[in-house]
């Protein structure tokens, strides 16, 4: 018994301005003198044909932007937790280092320093995982250099952006209420 191919074989033919559906019954014809073996289930337009994979295509592109839209959330969620949870661990020390003459922003730095390690934690395992699979798909490192680049960048804004408001708030915090704060 002959094996058959996984996927079908698209083959393109030029007949000038004749109609597409008379095409089809003399590529048929011509496939059968050649092969009768041979198996033509659809005979389509080139034009049809690329309408069809452009159409999977935005679909899958579709799927895979409603993928990335939720992760992005999902991280920034994540981080604007994590700072809010730190925030409200050290409010004591941050009372503390205010009261004692610590300027705002080395406060801020303090804050971001944490989550930023973080990020760039995430950032070198995710590029690593990226390199891994690239080079078990066959994708060449350099090829998506762009990409990786452009993937770290975004979520570093997205990730500085979801801390800022919780970093903030150490500049909102009272001295005299932060000692008070049990710790």
């Amino acid at each position: 018994m002959a094996s058959r191919a996984a996927h079908p074989t698209v083959l393109s033919i030029q007949f000038g301005d004749t109609p597409p559906a008379g095409v089809a019954a003399r590529v048929r014809e011509i496939g059968a003198e050649i092969d009768p073996s041979l198996q033509m289930r659809r005979v389509v337009p080139l034009s049809a044909f690329f309408d069809e994979a452009r159409s999977a295509f935005r679909g899958v592109a579709l799927a895979v932007g409603f993928v990335t839209a939720s992760v992005l959330l999902l991280s920034a969620a994540g981080v604007h937790a994590m700072v809010s949870f730190t925030t409200a661990q050290r409010t004591r020390e941050i009372g503390i280092r205010s009261a004692l003459g610590a300027q705002p922003r080395h406060l801020l730095r303090g804050i971001f320093r944490g989550a930023m390690r973080q990020l760039a934690l995430g950032i070198a395992a995710g590029s690593l995982l990226s390199i891994a699979s690239f080079s078990v798909v066959g994708v060449g490192v350099w090829s998506a250099s762009g990409l990786l680049v452009t993937v770290a960048a975004v979520m570093t804004v997205v990730a500085s952006l979801a801390a800022l408001g919780p970093a903030r708030r150490i500049l909102r915090i009272q001295t005299v209420e932060a000692l008070r704060v049990e710790g």
